[in-house]
């Protein structure tokens, strides 16, 4: 409580579990891994910025090998952050059946 001096800056080392900030750092991680590969992947780094929210990735294209190759790509970029993005869903049989079934979603039983 020294005035008349400069205060104490401290800095954390580490993030407590369940803080209120977790969400906005995980964003910023994510965007700044993403912003790393930019050059060698602009449209994954564009999707994993503009589709991912928290833990939820949504991407929506026109093509299977659009599907199969975003899918390669952003699993590229994550993996380059060692990040493991699993959990994956699709309403095409074609673009589940080109990942392995160790990532697809736990979550759902029926795919038909």
């Amino acid at each position: 409580m020294d005035r008349n001096r400069a205060p104490d800056v401290l800095e954390m080392g580490v993030l407590i579990f369940g803080a209120s900030c977790l969400l906005a750092c995980a964003q910023e991680i994510k965007n700044l891994n993403a912003l790393e590969h930019q050059q060698l992947f602009p449209e994954a780094t564009k999707a994993i910025i503009e589709n991912h929210y928290e833990d939820d990735y949504l991407e929506s294209v026109d093509t299977v090998a659009t599907a199969n190759r975003m899918f390669n790509e952003v699993r590229a970029v994550y993996g380059q952050g060692r990040f493991n993005l699993c959990n994956w869903i699709s309403n095409s049989r074609e673009v589940l059946s080109a990942i392995s079934p160790d990532l697809h979603s736990p979550r759902v039983k029926n795919k038909d």
